[in-house]
Formats: C-alpha cells, structure tokens, sequence
C-alpha cells in the first residue's frame, strides 16, 4: 500500500500493482502555489519504506496579457516596427499579422515581452494579434489592433508653370501628389536673397496650386511633401 501525502496532509491511499509495483492516485484540486507531495510505502506487515517526495507548482490561471505597442490605430512608416507588450514571466507569446505567425518570443522575469517581426509586414491596414500561453498550459485572452503600414514615399509633380516657361510676376504653381488631404511646401528660389517658402493642401485627388509673387528674371521652384508617416 502507498500512502500519499500534500503538503503534510494525507490525501490516499494506492496500492501498488503487483506485478510491476507501479500506482497512481488522482488528487482533488489543490490549492494554487508550491505543492509538496511525500509518497510512503507500507507492505503487509506494516514495514515502512523509505519516502520518495516532490515539490510542484499548481498553476490553473491563465495568464494576464498586453499588446501595448504598436498602438491600435498607429500609422507606422516602417514595415518591421518591434511589437511589445506584457504577460507572466515565462509565458510563450505569439505574434500573428493578418492571420499569419510572425514570430514567438518568451516573456521576461519582469513580465516584459518583444518581438521584431520575422517578415515584413504588409502596406495598408494589418491586423496584428498577440496570443500568449504560460509553462502550465494556461491560455491568455488575445490582444488585437490594428495599424496602418506606409513606407512608400509619395510623389509630387509641378505641372505649371513648365520648365523654361515665361510667367508673369503673379503667378499659378500647381501640380500634383500621391497622397491626398495632405501639406504641400512649395520653396521657391532657394538658398537665394528672393527664397520664399508657400504652404498649401492636396486635395481629394490630389491636386494643389498656390499663388506666387516672383520678381522678374529665372526663377526655381520644387515641391516638397512629407506624409502622414513620415516618408
């Protein structure tokens, strides 16, 4: 016969098989944190072996979990941001995008958790998900936002006036952007004593135009536009 006991307190008795010796007992729940079973065995006089003990953890939690980078709803102008957040020390968490594994990473002592993604991520709207799991087993509630990838640098033209065209002194500078809804910076003669700088905003289709006054002779104009994202 075996005689189990948690934590200082009996919690059955087994006997053992008799051909093989082996036994096995199924224990009600336990309270969760150190548990330590001590396994004695008695034959049929009643002689006592020696004990055999262990020292377990119960763990039936799940374990808590953040995705506290990129926020939801960022606009990124990098396609490989490094994804972060927090979950039990030691806990397995995966990161997926649109669907797709990107990578795993373990949490730290302090909770922490990065990851840098294993792939780039796709332009637009991505769907990031972080699902984390600790060494007991125990699942975390997924964590999901959403961002907006943009790394493409946008383009803008100067369609008027043409290059090596004569203007009057009050004039039209328009042309045209990728981007719609967003800042134009027009310089005109720049690095000169006549440098002037204009503001103006694309339109929903991307058109723009500012008025100008310029004095007479060769005159340079470029445009400039940094997008929401940075490019």
């Amino acid at each position: 016969m075996v005689e189990v006991f948690a934590t200082g307190m009996r919690v059955g008795t087994v006997l053992a098989d008799a051909a093989t010796g082996a036994w096995s007992l199924m224990l009600g729940m336990q309270a969760e944190g150190l548990l330590e079973l001590r396994a004695e065995a008695i034959d049929d006089l009643g002689n006592r072996g020696p004990d055999a003990s262990i020292s377990v953890t119960v763990d039936t939690l799940d374990p808590p979990l953040t995705l506290s980078a990129p926020t939801d709803g960022a606009l990124l102008g990098t396609s490989t941001p490094t994804i972060s957040g927090e979950s039990e020390p030691g806990a397995t968490v995966e990161v997926f995008a649109q669907g797709a594994k990107i990578g795993e990473t373990i949490a730290l002592a302090d909770g922490s958790w990065m990851l840098p993604p294993s792939m780039p991520l796709p332009e637009g709207m991505v769907a990031l998900r972080a699902e984390a799991r600790d060494p007991a087993g125990n699942a975390a509630t997924p964590q999901e936002v959403t961002i907006t990838v943009d790394t493409i640098d946008p383009v803008v033209t100067i369609d008027q006036p043409i290059e090596g065209s004569q203007t009057s002194q009050a004039v039209t500078i328009s042309g045209t952007s990728s981007e719609a809804n967003t800042p134009i910076e027009i310089v005109l003669d720049e690095g000169t004593p006549d440098e002037q700088r204009l503001m103006t905003t694309t339109e929903a289709q991307g058109a723009w135009s500012v008025m100008a006054n310029v004095p007479q002779g060769n005159r340079s104009a470029s445009a400039r536009k940094q997008d929401a994202a940075g490019n």
